[in-house]
């Protein structure tokens, strides 16, 4: 098997299994095949496989992201082995599409564990507060979640793009007096009441936060793809080999 540049992509990059040793075992004593026939059996049995680990790697993500969104959710690629080139892939893309960031990226504090990934309006924070961050929302934060609880990349520009200009509805400050951690506020002018008083109203919108919680492994994909294969590949391939058998067989009885 050929191993990609990233462990963490690809279907047998941490098994064990030795696809080629199964496949001797498998060739004692079927005479009856050749090697086109054999390459088919191999090549669908690995694309069985990869549709399989595919599942379960769904499956995982599911259980692992709070409401993960349909983008998450369709970020999983499988490349279909073929009789001229039995290699198979599957895993979580790494680029993305149309300006977004792809779920391979975006994702990796949950397949890697450790720090959260810094996303762009991160680090434009980072930029206005003088150190690297992570805006973490604040518990009374006016700003909406959408139905998947995130903050759309709209709000997160609209709030850290208001906070460069001086004046406006956004303003960075010290979370408290002497402290070297900085917030974004929003401030908001109106009337108390119907009375003709103007009041201001000032409320903490995200904390950028210096030293974020770490991660903890939630997705475990050497472990998830690398004992999907293990388990499943010799059974997809006997089954495999076994119709490509019976194929050939009721050519001979016919």
């Amino acid at each position: 098997m050929t191993a990609t540049r990233d462990p963490f992509l690809c279907l047998f990059m941490a098994s064990t299994f030795d696809i080629t040793t199964d496949i001797n075992k498998a060739l004692k004593g079927l005479t009856a095949l050749d090697e086109k026939n054999i390459s088919f059996a191999v090549a669908k049995a690995m694309t069985l496989t990869g549709q399989y680990a595919q599942t379960k790697l769904k499956a995982e993500m599911k259980s692992a992201i709070d409401r993960p969104t349909p983008y998450t959710m369709n970020s999983t690629f499988i490349t279909f082995a073929k009789p001229s080139k039995l290699f198979m892939e599957v895993g979580i893309k790494t680029v993305g599409r149309g300006g977004k960031t792809a779920a391979g990226r975006y994702l990796q504090s949950l397949i890697k564990g450790g720090k959260p990934t810094y996303k762009g309006v991160d680090l434009a924070a980072s930029k206005i507060a003088g150190y690297r961050g992570v805006l973490v929302p604040s518990k009374q934060s006016p700003i909406k979640m959408n139905r998947y609880g995130n903050i759309t990349l709209g709000n997160y520009k609209t709030v850290v793009g208001g906070a460069r200009h001086t004046g406006g509805a956004y303003y960075i400050a010290p979370v408290k007096r002497g402290s070297s951690v900085k917030a974004i506020y929003q401030r908001k002018t109106g009337f108390i009441g119907r009375t003709s008083t103007i009041e201001n109203n000032t409320s903490r919108v995200f904390v950028i936060e210096p030293n974020p919680k770490m991660r903890t492994r939630q997705l475990n994909l050497p472990v998830v793809l690398g004992r999907t294969v293990k388990e499943e590949f010799p059974k997809f391939m006997k089954q495999r080999f076994e119709a490509e058998i019976a194929r050939k067989l009721s050519k001979y009885n016919s």
